[in-house]
């Protein structure tokens, strides 16, 4: 297999600012998954301790050149430590002039029966001075069974009855105290109530026998556009002050979805809320087995959503007790 890539500087930007520092703070491991139009970053629910993640790029984004060749479809995966990869990545100096990425095998020892172990180069070139290192991979490239079921995690592989049928926009909750709320209840249960509707509102709630602490939001934006009919149709539960009548009117005819989740993982899922996206949306899946966000970006210097990048998160759900 052979791989070979220049990044360019919105390339280096989106690593070394955005994406790896929010992967690294997540897992100890993230995989990179290499094909003829897209680079995958993907952590597994053992890395993260809990959730599924999948950053997607087409290649346009990162690289200004590119190109591979494998024996399995032009589709090259493998596995490298985050803290390390993001130390590569903050070595890079504002001044470069070029960055290379290559995969290479070096022999660990002169002993000529010693093996040859595949590393991911890096060679920046800035002024007088090249810079090289290499980024050593955990065990070998993917292969045969390994890059199916890698390949089968993917939301591209996502069945459309299982996935959520409406979105909400919690960028507007992100930017206030959605995060700081999360915080604060985890002290009262390990797990909460997460409730979405299609009239756009958004319930949090941590329950205890005898307590019931939340926080009830309003009027966000419900995504897809088509969901907008629903909502002018659906009892809202949009007052300035809370009815649970009209939210259980929502649950029962299936205008709304009550799902219980980790403390843990919600907080987690919240973090990647440092790459810095233009809109946060949050959904059920259709058979409430898991919750997804997914993180979308403008396209730079507008206000435009840049369908070319986007950051799913998945949360496995609780059974009810």
């Amino acid at each position: 297999m052979k791989f070979k890539g220049q990044l360019s500087d919105n390339g280096v930007f989106w690593l070394q600012r955005r994406i790896v520092p929010s992967l690294e703070r997540l897992g100890r491991e993230v995989t990179l998954l290499f094909t003829p139009d897209n680079l995958t970053f993907s952590q597994d629910t053992e890395t993260t301790h809990g959730i599924r993640v999948h950053a997607v790029f087409r290649r346009e984004v990162l690289f200004e050149s590119y190109g591979l060749k494998s024996q399995n479809k032009d589709k090259i995966a493998f596995v490298v430590n985050t803290a390390m990869l993001l130390r590569v990545l903050k070595s890079i100096e504002e001044d470069f002039q070029r960055v290379e990425l290559r995969l290479v095998k070096r022999r660990m020892c002169p002993a000529p029966d010693s093996q040859h172990l595949p590393f991911l180069n890096f060679s920046t070139t800035g002024g007088r001075v090249c810079v090289v290192q290499d980024l050593p991979l955990v065990g070998r490239p993917l292969q045969g069974e390994e890059m199916n079921q890698l390949e089968a995690c993917l939301p591209s592989a996502a069945a459309p009855q299982t996935s959520p049928g409406f979105y909400l926009d919690l960028m507007p909750l992100l930017a206030a105290h959605l995060p700081a709320t999360v915080d604060r209840l985890k002290n009262i249960n390990h797990a909460l109530h997460l409730t979405l509707t299609q009239a756009g509102d958004f319930l949090v709630e941590a329950r205890t026998p005898g307590v019931v602490l939340g926080s009830h939001h309003v009027g966000l934006k419900v995504m897809p556009r088509d969901q907008e009919r629903a909502r002018a149709q659906t009892p809202s539960t949009s007052t300035s002050t809370f009815d649970p009548s009209l939210l259980d009117i929502a649950l029962e005819t299936g205008e709304g979805l009550q799902v219980k989740v980790r403390v843990r993982d919600l907080a987690r899922a919240l973090q990647a809320h440092s790459t810095r996206p233009n809109r946060v949306l949050a959904g059920i899946s259709k058979t409430k087995g898991f919750v997804q966000l997914a993180l979308q970006y403008h396209k730079p210097n507008t206000d435009r959503i840049d369908m070319d990048v986007v950051m799913h998160i998945k949360l496995p759900v609780q059974v009810e007790d």
